[in-house]
């Protein structure tokens, strides 16, 4: 059902074999989400415990990102670009 746009993909079951991938942000800002919040709530508590210090949930997640008419990237055509 799409994505923010630039945003990266990485399945909450593939975080901590990537946590190499995603040191560099170690201190960054690092956005999670899914469509409604659990599995982003995984991945969250995952980098946490990695040491990454700025995790940010995304509230209301894909769901309310689109209910907002916000742009998706990778979305049906019925979706806004």
């Amino acid at each position: 059902s799409g994505h923010v746009p630039k945003a990266i993909n990485i399945p909450h079951t593939e975080i901590a074999k990537r946590l190499d991938e995603l040191s560099p942000n170690l201190n960054n800002e690092v956005i999670v989400y899914c469509e409604s919040g659990r599995r982003a709530a995984i991945a969250s508590n995952i980098l946490k415990e990695a040491g990454f210090t700025q995790v940010i949930h995304l509230k209301g997640d894909m769901k309310a990102w689109r209910q907002h008419g916000l742009p998706t990237e990778g979305a049906s055509p019925s979706t806004k670009p």
